[in-house]
């Protein structure tokens, strides 16, 4: 027997048994008996029943009415809808009266509390109104001699111009309401058991005049009953009487800002594919797979069969473009583009988008207005979105998708101004942007190289590239959430499904992350209004996400250095103060073990919620929608154990790592103060494991946490010692990570014995114009039309000797937070260096008159830490050294180069380029500190 149909049973079992119990008692008693019956089976994941009104033929009727009236127009139409690629569209017109009813037959819902209708509706006029029709099959008629019907009513349509979603719920309260109404005007004894609805109506008459309406996606919760429409089934598919047309071949649509499959909002979650099973990567919770070539027809048919979509480039054939037009574009000269199509992608593919371009930075496929025509020609004839990086000129995108990537862990970015570029590149508050944000899952490869210990450093060993924390990843995608990232991409250099220790704790981080988005992943599918939210500590930042009647608040911790090592969540009261929560709404946390009920008090200036203590890995939901909480708290009850679990081997992880880099250092350095810390986590890791034993996750799941806090803590003692010691990570990238701090105190070593070269670097003292461009310096000055822009040698304060070099920038204020910094860099000749070797690049910088606020002002970085190891400077009006230590992975040369950004002026001096040497005798030996080492003796 069905689910459907043991919940009529019930149902009937128990209205026939009520007996002589009075009436309302009885159908109250009755209804609260059957939904506690049906908690447990709504819990497994009862369906949605939808109609997502696709295809051309209308379902709804026009019915009952008070006035005279003319339907202009009942037809579907292609624009503008909610979601996928129809709606239905009504134009009347009527004089007087109040309601025209549009009905739709749905069988026989029995009347339960689950029971809840919603649609959504935009219309010109307000007022419009869903309702439901309930037959009394035990209460007759008087007039006809048939059951007795009466109308219930639920919201009226506010938002003139708009979608809105308007809901019909509360369905035992309002049944008994309206029948009271009746009993008490018409003196009728009216009997509810056995109650259905059989109808549903829209009140599409928004008075005199002319009304147009546009209807879509209408939901039916707690179904239970007989379905007679063979267009709406139990999983919200197309029954097979349903009319198919050409257009709904294609399940990916984007429309108006949305992205969206079988006509509900997607939230892409990609890996960079790596030859992993694709039973695989689903497994780890992944839905879309970026493959690096068009799919092979072997891949097509894993894909479908796993329910993944593929991301890749276009399925395409090279055609030489004819001079006139591409389908009506002017196209200019005759050109070879392998962006255009030899035909149309055929029904069913799994493809979700085409992937054709590239970080601004690296390599742009696309760029001007011929490769903007190529790319909307794509989205035309491959029925599918176009993806690409991010251009030079911000919001001037060809593509429908944007694809942000900028490193942030491991590099001299700090936490809040990633977050500000990501709002920047995700378009501010207004939501319409579309982007992804790319985020790496392994460390980058180290400037260091090869450990300084070696015997022969010009032995080149590839360093192994780890794996980033759960807890740094899960930062970036909580970053990306709060910026109105609509879909993420994970990078991976290496398959995820090794054998590796490596491997395996960062698979079990990713399937913890998608584990953890699962329950909010269509809300944050939908078209987002990010908003600020106040709250205290200062150190914590928090956004709410508006989506329709549901607000989640997303939080993160924004430390200095937390992009290198993560650190601990403060042990104090976190308060939130939420503007435009509706006082109807109720406040969840989320987490792995369900649904938490939490506080919350109106104040001035919105709704405040107090927490015990910072927990950023909670996202906290407001809403008074009965049907979203029962969604997620469904979810979360499904996915408890395995979160728990996994959550688990990550705590476990994290304790062997710093089990293993506190036995590494203690040769080196003094770590009796992460002692305490390292023991009270193996301590509650062991309570923890015994409460798992036991079965119960509710207590083994706070341990693990508090675990994971003192490992926290201890991680991020040792490494601000080792800075304080031995410098930022700017100077020494294995600083950067906290798995690769033995290097740095090993490299000191080497250090403390080594001697320097000659100067390597011609003209670095700057003195004469003539030998700063003779020597082959260069200044990039920036692309602008207003302001100054020089480099140029002055005797206006030199470090030392007669002069030194100047950089100017003036820039106008920018129009917009969204719009590029100017800048200008200046390049330092190139300098032959060894592969394996160390050089040490110091360069004296002095700045005046900064005047960007939250960037970064001057950036120092050379050829081989790049831009991730840029030393960041705001300001410095005397004379600094910026010293460095890198080394050569390979024979390319090396290059330093100082950059302005922004308006202010910066002089340079002094700059330095020298290598490491070891001396033939060990026995000269000095402190082992990251101390400048003495330069050769000059003889």
């Amino acid at each position: 027997m069905s689910l459907s149909c043991i919940k009529t049973e019930l149902f009937r079992s128990q209205v026939l048994d009520c007996g002589q119990a009075p009436v309302w008692q009885a159908f109250t008693s009755c209804a609260l008996a059957v939904g506690c019956t049906l908690v447990a089976a709504i819990a497994t994941g009862e369906p949605v029943v939808v109609d997502d009104f696709e295809g051309p033929r209308i379902r709804w009727q026009i019915g009952p009415t008070d006035t005279a009236f003319k339907i202009l127009s009942h037809q579907r139409v292609h624009s503008p809808v909610h979601s996928g690629s129809w709606s239905e569209f009504m134009r009347l017109v009527g004089q007087g009266g109040s309601f025209v009813y549009a009905t739709l037959e749905i069988g026989r819902a029995h009347v339960i509390d689950e029971l809840a209708f919603s649609v959504w509706l935009r219309s010109d006029r307000p007022g419009l109104q869903l309702a439901a029709r309930v037959v009394l099959p035990r209460t007759q008629d008087p007039n006809t001699g048939k059951p007795t019907t009466i109308r219930i009513y639920g919201e009226q349509y506010q938002d003139v111009g708009s979608w809105q979603q308007i809901s019909l719920d509360s369905i035992v309260q309002r049944v008994m309401r309206q029948a009271r109404i009746v009993r008490s005007g018409d003196g009728m004894d009216i009997d509810p058991r056995e109650a259905y609805i059989d109808r549903l109506l829209i009140n599409v008459y928004g008075g005199q005049g002319t009304t147009n309406v546009w209807i879509d996606d209408l939901e039916i919760r707690g179904f239970v009953g007989q379905q007679i429409d063979s267009a709406i089934t139990a999983t919200g598919k197309p029954g097979p009487s349903r009319e198919t047309s050409s257009s709904e071949k294609c399940s990916v649509q984007f429309r108006e800002s949305q992205l969206s499959v079988d006509g509900k909002p997607f939230f892409p979650l990609v890996v960079q594919y790596q030859g992993e099973p694709f039973a695989f990567l689903k497994s780890k919770g992944f839905n879309t797979i970026w493959l690096p070539e068009p799919p092979t027809a072997d891949q097509r048919i894993q894909a479908k069969k796993n329910d993944l979509w593929i991301l890749s480039p276009p399925l395409l054939t090279p055609l030489d473009i004819d001079t006139k037009s591409v389908k009506g574009k002017p196209f200019g000269k005759r050109n070879t583009y392998p962006y255009v199509h030899s035909g149309e992608l055929a029904a069913g593919e799994p493809i979700l988008a085409w992937y054709v371009g590239r970080h601004s930075d690296e390599e742009r496929a696309l760029s001007g207005s011929k490769d903007r025509v190529a790319a909307q020609a794509a989205n035309r004839w491959l029925q599918r979105p176009s993806v690409g990086g991010v251009r030079k000129k911000i919001g001037d995108q060809p593509f429908d998708i944007t694809l942000l990537q900028r490193d942030l862990l491991g590099t001299s970015l700090e936490m809040a101004d990633y977050a500000d570029w990501l709002e920047n590149h995700t378009g501010g508050r207004n939501g319409r942007a579309v982007c992804w944000n790319t985020l790496p899952t392994q460390r980058s490869r180290s400037g260091v190289g090869p450990k300084p210990t070696e015997e022969s450093p010009s032995s080149k060993l590839a360093p192994a590239r780890g794996s980033l924390p759960y807890t740094q990843l899960r930062t970036l995608v909580m970053e990306s959430l709060m910026a109105g990232a609509r879909g993420l991409v994970f990078l991976s250099e290496s398959p995820l499904n090794e054998t590796t220790p490596q491997a395996k704790q960062r698979a079990t981080a990713l399937e913890l992350i998608n584990l953890e988005l699962s329950p909010v992943q269509s809300l944050l599918a939908r078209s987002q209004v990010p908003i600020p939210v106040r709250c205290l500590p200062a150190n914590v930042a928090a956004t709410s996400v508006q989506l329709d009647r549901v607000h989640l608040v997303l939080s993160n911790v924004r430390a200095n250095g937390s992009q290198y090592v993560g650190k601990p969540l403060p042990d104090q009261t976190a308060t939130f103060v939420v503007p435009g929560i509706p006082t109807s709404a109720r406040a969840f946390a989320l987490s792995p073990l369900g649904l938490k009920t939490i506080p919350r008090e109106r104040i001035a200036g919105g709704t405040r919620i107090t927490l015990p203590s910072v927990d950023c890995t909670n996202i906290l939901l407001l809403t008074g929608d009965r049907q979203v909480i029962s969604r997620i708290s469904q979810r979360l009850t499904k996915s408890k154990n395995r979160a728990t679990s996994l959550f688990a081997e990550v705590v476990r992880a994290e304790l062997e790592s710093l089990k293993n880099i506190n036995r590494q250092l203690q040769p080196l350095v003094q770590t009796a103060a992460v002692a305490r810390q390292q023991s009270q986590a193996e301590d509650l890791r062991q309570r923890a494991d015994y409460a798992r034993r036991e079965g119960n996750n509710r207590r083994a799941y706070p341990l693990d946490r508090a675990a994971q806090q003192h490992i926290h803590a201890a991680q991020r003692r040792l490494w601000k010692d080792a800075v304080q010691q031995l410098g930022p990570p700017t100077r020494l990238s294995s600083l950067a990570h906290f798995e690769t701090l033995p290097e740095a105190y090993k490299w000191t070593q080497f250090a403390s014995r080594a001697r320097l070269s000659e100067n390597l670097v011609s003209a670095g003292k700057m003195e004469t114009p003539e030998q700063f461009r003779s020597a082959g310096w260069r200044a990039v000055l920036p692309d602008q039309r207003e302001g100054t822009a020089t480099a140029e040698i002055t005797s206006t304060k030199p470090r030392g000797g007669r002069a030194c070099m100047q950089i100017h920038l003036r820039c106008p204020p920018r129009s917009s937070a969204s719009q590029e910094i100017p800048s200008l860099t200046v390049v330092s000749p190139e300098i032959a260096v060894t592969a394996g070797h160390f050089y040490e690049i110091r360069v004296w910088v002095r700045t005046e008159a900064l005047h960007q606020e939250k960037h970064p002002q001057l950036l120092v970085f050379d050829s081989i830490g790049g831009l991730k190891l840029a030393t960041r400077i705001r300001q410095a009006p005397h004379w600094e050294p910026i010293t460095v230590y890198r080394q050569a992975e390979h024979k390319s040369p090396l290059t330093v180069s100082i950059s302005l950004q922004g308006s202010g002026d910066v002089w340079i001096d002094d700059v330095t380029v020298r290598q490491l040497d070891s001396p033939a005798t060990p026995s000269q030996q000095r402190d082992a500190v990251l101390a400048n080492p003495r330069p050769v003796d000059k003889k």
